[in-house]
């Protein structure tokens, strides 16, 4: 939404994974049950305008604005942040961040962590996370965008089958996460792959055109457009 606002022509050909599933995290015995709890707060949220506008719904929904909280950006120091009390809450995903804070409070023979989804709080739960494409290209290339989907559908369907290896790939190049960690993150992504007929990619109207009203409303965006400019299911394999 924002790259076409700027016209640069890109499109959504695939979603990958289907729903929104980032919050605001906390230690599990923080006094912390509706955003109202929030206030007086320090909160680590970093500063793209994704996270910032989904902080400022989820506050609007306790009655409460960024002058009633402290917002610091963590970086990458979130769950340390967090575990040794210096924030009280923080930006992150249910299935990264929250895979690596319930290890911590374990460790620390604390409680899970509990959370503030914004999809609760007045955020749409839209794509996550997309395949998108140059407009033109697209259009002049059809085949080649049906056969990358068609042979990412049937990666995807092997990884459900046999995730270790691929797990064992991901971590030997990306140590941020332990091999138990990629393991955990890759079985809480599996069900967000495909929608609740099994189909993979597809893409609804309707889901954009919320993603766009919550968008405008927030100032993500300045000049709507219709939704389905934002996707297309042209290039969609048919097996």
């Amino acid at each position: 939404m924002l790259a076409r606002e700027t016209e640069i022509p890109v499109v959504s050909v695939a979603a990958t994974l289907r729903v929104i599933v980032s919050g605001l995290f906390f230690n599990g015995d923080q006094p912390i049950n509706s955003p109202a709890d929030l206030k007086g707060m320090t909160l680590g949220v970093g500063p793209k305008i994704d996270a910032q506008a989904y902080l400022r719904s989820l506050l609007e929904h306790g009655g409460l604005t960024l002058d009633d909280v402290k917002v610091i950006d963590p970086g990458f120091a979130h769950n340390t942040l967090i575990a040794d009390g210096k924030i009280d809450a923080s930006h992150g995903l249910t299935y990264a961040e929250g895979i690596v804070a319930d290890e911590i409070n374990e460790q620390l023979g604390r409680p899970p962590a509990r959370w503030l989804l914004y999809r609760d709080y007045g955020v749409p739960s839209f794509y996550y996370q997309l395949l998108v494409a140059n407009e033109n290209w697209a259009k002049n290339n059809p085949a080649t965008i049906c056969r990358f989907l068609r042979a990412t559908k049937k990666g995807a369907l092997d990884y459900f089958k046999n995730p270790d290896p691929i797990n064992a790939h991901m971590f030997k190049g990306n140590e941020i996460f332990t091999l138990a960690q990629h393991t955990a993150i890759s079985s809480a992504t599996m069900p967000d792959w495909q929608d609740a007929n099994g189909n993979f990619f597809a893409q609804d109207v309707e889901i954009w055109k919320q993603a766009q009203d919550w968008a405008v409303d927030k100032g993500v965006i300045t000049v709507p457009s219709d939704p389905a400019e934002y996707f297309t299911n042209e290039y969609l394999p048919q097996n």
